[in-house]
């Protein structure tokens, strides 16, 4: 880019290799390190562990205990304060106006009326000296550190983890004959008066609803009072809280079921049972919709208190981004998780999008409708691209065996 653009003639190697090794370099350590840690600590090694890296990490990254605009300190991982302190130097340097504080900057898009009208100014780079070297280094040896301490709790070598003990246990367990199903040599043995190709498929009895309430109970079935009475919680500050504050507890609401969607698309992967729903009749327009129905259902629930008090206050659209959330939701899950086989993308993918819209009230990214539903038609399309991302990956997956 240097010689295409012309913008200097002289190539410094250095210059522009300094900030991968001190700034770069680092901060992709310790959070290596990092995951290391989360995998190796069971409590955090599945979807807590995504949503706890998701909330914390950030929040550990962006709240320094001093101004942004002194010096960078220690408490920097990512090197953003030290890079923004030399930054305001060199923009105090070449304009002695200039006042660098805390609000002198800002991070992320940034729209105004009229446009922004900037001004422009050399900055030779940051002074590498001793005082922010250090800090970079003992970043990196703190990712060792925390390298060396994820060792303690890991045991994938260590011999038998319980659930290897679970399956050398059902292992050893003698299997039983049962006369009335099997015959000699293991064969299935024939009952008496009970033709095989005499036997009708079951239809009666069966239909969608009944389909929908099966994955209903699927979605709920780990889920405890206390699971319930905090969704409760939840909800009744978004149906009766001021207005301005009823959105974030909306938000909330929506964030609760993650661990429930993301078992949609990868319930059978994760289980084992993947061979027997596609070898089941119809098992893209009967069970992918059922799945569907079930987390469409929850995610009104996760969105019930705003979207109740939205229909009574008569914000219609509200109401329809409310519905056009639930519907787009459970379909992500399924897609992401048909396409990945796995729970993992979803939950990480989804706390990003809850995030930026419903936490910080961006429009359109907001599913949850407390917005104002600008996103409504956004979402509802969302909702059938995702659902034929998944039924298509379901079919190739079918027919490819």
């Amino acid at each position: 880019m240097q010689p295409a653009r012309g913008e200097d003639p002289i190539f410094k190697p250095w210059a522009l290799a300094a900030p991968f090794l001190w700034v770069t370099l680092p901060a992709m350590a310790i959070t290596a390190a990092l995951a290391v840690m989360f995998e190796a600590i069971p409590g955090l090694r599945g979807g807590l562990g995504n949503v706890v890296y998701s909330f914390v990490w950030p929040f550990a990254l962006l709240s320094p205990a001093d101004s942004f605009g002194q010096e960078a300190g220690f408490w920097d991982p990512l090197g953003m304060k030290m890079l923004i302190a030399e930054m305001l130097r060199a923009g105090r340097d070449a304009m002695p106006a200039f006042r660098g504080e805390l609000g002198s900057f800002s991070i992320g898009f940034n729209f105004r009326e009229g446009g922004w009208h900037l001004e422009t100014f050399p900055w030779e780079g940051v002074r590498w000296t001793p005082a922010l070297v250090l800090p970079r280094l003992a970043w990196f040896a703190g990712a060792g550190v925390l390298a060396a301490l994820a060792a303690i709790p890991f045991d994938r070598f260590s011999g038998e983890t319980p659930s290897l003990r679970r399956g050398a246990k059902a292992a050893r367990a003698p299997a039983r004959s049962d006369s009335a199903s099997t015959g000699h040599g293991g064969e299935p043995a024939a009952v008496t008066g009970v033709a095989w190709s005499a036997l009708a498929p079951v239809t009666r009895g069966f239909s969608g609803a009944t389909l929908a309430l099966a994955e209903l109970r699927l979605l709920t079935r780990r889920t405890s009072r206390w699971w319930w009475l905090t969704w409760a919680a939840i909800q009744i500050p978004a149906a009766l809280a001021p207005a301005d504050i009823a959105p974030r507890f909306a938000a909330m609401g929506w964030i609760w079921p993650v661990f429930r969607w993301s078992e949609l698309g990868a319930r059978d992967r994760v289980n084992g049972t993947a061979g027997l729903l596609d070898s089941s009749p119809h098992p893209i327009g009967r069970q992918f919709r059922a799945a569907w129905a079930a987390g469409a259902f929850l995610a009104l629930l996760a969105g019930a208190g705003f979207g109740v008090r939205s229909w009574l206050s008569g914000n219609f659209a509200a109401v329809a981004g409310w519905i056009a959330g639930a519907a787009f939701v459970p379909a992500l899950a399924l897609a992401l998780g048909t396409l990945s086989r796995g729970r993992k993308t979803f939950e990480i993918l989804f706390v990003v999008l809850w995030y930026v819209g419903p936490l910080n009230g961006v429009p359109i990214a907001d599913f949850t409708g407390a917005s104002g539903g600008a996103a409504t038609p956004v979402f509802a399309i969302g909702a059938l691209a995702a659902l034929g991302v998944a039924a298509w990956t379901r079919r190739a997956r079918i027919r490819s065996g």
